[in-house]
């Protein structure tokens, strides 16, 4: 239990999406206002993360803690635990570069990152879907083979120089139930 909870802590410097549209030039070190709003008749719930926007999630969802480090919001809904950020690009120091496109920006912190997993979390990750030249996302998983209770499921994707940072794992869902919530999140938000 201890080595899922410090590949949560430890997978991502976050996750998160944005709808709107004119979030793209907000200036590093911005401060976050944030919100959770479950809307009953919507049947969805809301993450406000201004000035960046906010991410929509079908169903209703819960804060159950934040990451600091990761300035990540982990949002739990039956059975399934995520984590969720949206930051600039500028944010991530250790891969930020003025000029880079957003598909770039995405490729290098994609490595960063995994790199990261693999040689500090001691996990194995592999690339399930590379989609960031088309949809602008890389879809994969994060797994420990001798410690099943280690598994999560991540999507890194990017849009106006913010990336979206979704990360979970479920007690219910399937692999692929996982892999396509993730994918719809990025599509819809």
């Amino acid at each position: 239990m201890y080595k899922l909870l410090v590949l949560f802590v430890g997978l991502s410097a976050g996750l998160a999406g944005c709808m709107s549209s004119q979030c793209w030039n907000c200036p590093a070190g911005t401060a976050t206002i944030t919100g959770l709003n479950y809307d009953t008749k919507k049947d969805q719930t809301v993450l406000t993360l201004l000035p960046y926007g906010g991410i929509t999630f079908p169903h209703k969802w819960e804060q159950v803690g934040y990451d600091e480090g990761a300035k990540a919001r982990i949002l739990y809904s039956d059975s399934t635990r995520l984590h969720a950020s949206l930051i600039p690009f500028q944010e991530y120091k250790e891969v930020y570069q003025k000029g880079r496109t957003d598909q770039e920006h995405l490729a290098a912190f994609t490595t960063w990152e995994t790199e990261f997993w693999r040689n500090k979390q001691h996990v194995t990750v592999d690339i399930l879907q590379d989609s960031s030249a088309t949809k602008g996302y890389i879809l994969g998983r994060a797994y420990d083979a001798t410690d099943k209770s280690v598994d999560a499921i991540f999507l890194f994707g990017t849009r106006r120089g913010l990336l979206y940072n979704f990360r979970g794992t479920s007690s219910k869902w399937t692999q692929e139930e996982l892999e396509v919530f993730l994918k719809g999140l990025f599509v819809r938000n």
